[in-house]
């Protein structure tokens, strides 16, 4: 009987095993790759539906809106933006296309801790996160869950030739591999029934 490598990361496959009556033939399922092996090792990949796996289907399924705010408008002005608009950060541009920095409500309340609320009556350049984590239209999700994870960062705008189009938050990323997630089930219960 053939051998079959035992998945890496379980979070990333999940893997199940079917018996016949007589527990001799074993075939594994991987759902991630969407690959069925057979004793024989051959590979058969069932077409799953769905949108890829990049940040161009989470912008497709969230629209391209991008929060803004310029650099010198002062702290207080764009805690007033974040709860007006019930967002967790702003991309801060002086003209809308460049990315100039990030406030979050995190950093807001971080700064309040140290400084007190003075602080409120800074401009946002004094204390907006400079270096800024983007990313591109066409990197993956697993890619982003990463980045996001290892920076401990919950905000990433979207640049595309040197220019914001779009911004990803940690929860627009969860609930685009949730969809995806169902959508594989959906097509390996399909495959499955069919086979």
């Amino acid at each position: 009987m053939a051998e079959f490598a035992k998945p890496a990361n379980l979070c990333d496959n999940l893997t199940q095993f079917r018996e016949n009556h007589s527990g001799h033939q074993v075939e594994r399922i991987v759902v991630g790759p969407m690959r069925k092996q057979l004793r024989t090792g051959q590979q058969v990949r069932p077409k799953a539906k769905g949108a890829p796996m990049n940040v161009a289907a989470i912008l497709r399924n969230k629209g391209n809106a991008i929060e803004t705010i310029r650099p010198d408008r002062t702290v207080s002005q764009a805690c007033a933006r974040l709860t007006e608009l019930s967002i967790g950060a702003l991309v801060v541009s002086a003209d809308g296309r460049q990315v100039d920095g990030i406030i979050s409500e995190r950093d807001v309340i971080r700064h309040i801790a140290r400084a007190g609320a003075d602080i409120l009556g800074l401009r946002i350049a004094d204390i907006m996160i400079r270096e800024v984590f983007t990313c591109t239209s066409e990197d993956n999700i697993a890619h982003l869950m990463e980045t996001m994870t290892e920076r401990r960062i919950r905000h990433l705008p979207v640049v595309e030739h040197n220019e914001l189009i779009g911004l990803v938050s940690i929860g627009d990323v969860v609930k685009h591999r949730i969809r995806e997630t169902e959508q594989e089930a959906e097509a390996l219960k399909a495959y499955i029934a069919t086979g």
